[in-house]
């Protein structure tokens, strides 16, 4: 029912003779961007203190289908994905608080 159909011949480069070969990064954009896909790059907060704590958050963000944790900084990790909605950020500090409690580091 949600699927898009993505013509690989309609969106290769059409000025070399190697086939299905991607589209320049802003026009790659722009046809993403049609298709209903629009990239986010955002910062998520985190409570955990243990490398292994940090670890489960980041490695849960990632299997949610479309982000993936990019890196880490002292107090976040920057994400990228493929579509965003506002209500995500409430979702994320859910999660980070479930993780946090069995890390033994509760916040509010």
């Amino acid at each position: 029912p949600n699927t898009i159909f993505f013509d690989l011949d309609d969106n290769s480069k059409k000025d070399t003779d190697l086939p299905y070969m991607l589209v320049k990064i802003n026009d790659w954009e722009k046809i993403v961007s049609k298709m209903g896909i629009n990239q986010n790059m955002f910062k998520v907060p985190f409570s955990q203190k243990s490398d292994l704590g940090q670890t489960i958050f980041a490695n849960s963000i990632t299997l949610t289908p479309g982000t993936i944790s990019v890196e880490v900084e002292e107090d976040h990790f920057l994400v990228h994905a493929l579509t965003f909605l506002p209500t995500d950020h409430e979702a994320l500090a859910e999660m980070n608080n479930r993780i946090s409690k069995i890390e033994g580091n509760v916040t509010s």
